[in-house]
């Protein structure tokens, strides 16, 4: 599961102090054509201590267990349903179907999992924030514990002065004939229908963290009900804006097998139509609202590929590239919100390492809006004049 305010660290002042008194030096060299030269001065005074801004993390996993062997079940089917941006997984066991239907609700801020079958079975429910190196320790999270019907888990992603997290899973039996206990820090559950929801912040948006994150939960819950609706007339106000048809389309077809169909002019619109379903999932307005990520929002690696930072060189760009053109301009709130805050950063940016007016930034930037060189890349703020 992913959080987009859960990022290792807290603010840092990189800025290289020494830049701007050695800018003339430089121009010098590049002037006559001393290349190494201007590369060692550049290594020496330009860049950035410590190299690397922040990095996004997973918010962590959570787990829902059936004693059921795979090879004994039929008629597995799972799906994404785009106009309604929610995922059915649906298969039988030994006779008996199971479906699970999960969807992450924006004007509740919860994700929920609807889970039902023919007959009462037991299942364990279990949240860790274990890393992709597979250690045997949650050595990422501060406690978890299972109280009341629900599981909670604190963190605080690089210590200090990091945003620090609450997680919150909880649980209602739908029918009334379930049973439920906690067994160390995980939720067993025996019941025919249930809803599980997840609740999740960090104090980047929220001081009272656990309080927040418990309401949050406690109030989806008893709302339960219209949850759904609430999700899919949210969702729609944006994706229902803008139609795609190009045919033929062998929709008919399962993805997997369409890949190997040609020609499908409607797998293309298939693939815009998943474009705006991921912006729209991961870039919205609100309090404190963050812009998709490198990875848009989804990452389950401690160690992301380029930390999965805001890489403004071009892919930040790349992704709102469908923004307008598709009627989201909503979706581009988050990212002017954080040119605010990068203008605002910016400004010392600018003065201490060129000692000019103005602002600038670099390649990528955080959570925190951090303008200073990224490892040995330069570039950056001008592309976003650039972009429609």
């Amino acid at each position: 599961m992913n959080e987009n305010s859960v990022w290792y660290g807290g603010p840092q002042d990189r800025t290289p102090k020494d830049a701007f008194k050695n800018l003339e030096r430089l121009r010098h060299f590049i002037r006559r054509g001393d290349h190494a030269e201007a590369e060692k001065l550049v290594e020496q005074a330009f860049f950035a201590t410590p190299h690397s801004q922040r990095h996004y993390e997973p918010l962590g996993t959570l787990t829902l267990e059936l004693k059921h062997d795979p090879a004994e079940v039929k008629n597995y089917w799972r799906g994404l349903d785009l106009s309604a941006a929610t995922v059915t997984t649906k298969y039988e066991y030994l006779g008996i179907k199971y479906k699970r239907r999960a969807f992450a609700s924006y004007p509740d801020d919860v994700l929920v999992i609807q889970w039902e079958a023919l007959e009462k079975t037991e299942f364990t429910l279990r949240l860790s924030r274990y890393s992709d190196r597979e250690y045997t320790t949650d050595e990422f999270v501060d406690s978890i514990e299972a109280l009341d019907g629900n599981i909670v888990m604190r963190g605080t992603p690089g210590g200090g002065n990091s945003n620090s997290l609450c997680c919150v899973v909880s649980f209602r039996d739908l029918v009334g004939d379930g049973a439920i206990k906690t067994v160390g820090n995980c939720v067993i559950v025996n019941s025919s229908k249930a809803i599980i929801v997840v609740s999740a912040q960090t104090t980047f948006r929220h001081a009272d963290l656990e309080a927040t994150t418990l309401s949050q939960a406690i109030d989806a819950l008893y709302g339960h009900t219209d949850l759904l609706n609430r999700h899919i007339q949210a969702y729609n106000s944006l994706y229902g804006r803008f139609k795609l048809r190009l045919l033929p389309d062998a929709a008919h077809i399962p993805t997997n097998e369409r890949l190997a169909v040609t020609p499908d002019p409607g797998l293309i619109a298939l693939y815009a139509n998943y474009g705006r379903y991921l912006l729209i999932s991961c870039s919205r307005p609100g309090h404190k609202a963050l812009p998709a990520i490198l990875q848009g929002l989804w990452n389950p690696s401690f160690q992301p590929a380029w930390g999965s930072k805001y890489t403004i060189s071009i892919n930040t760009q790349m992704n709102y590239w469908p923004a307008n053109v598709c009627n989201l301009k909503e979706c581009e709130d988050p990212l002017f919100d954080l040119l605010a805050r990068m203008a605002n950063r910016g400004e010392k940016t600018a003065r201490v390492m060129c000692g000019c007016r103005g602002w600038k930034s670099h390649s990528c930037t955080d959570i925190w809006a951090d303008t200073v060189p990224q490892d040995r890349w330069m570039p950056g703020t001008s592309k976003f004049f650039q972009n429609p």
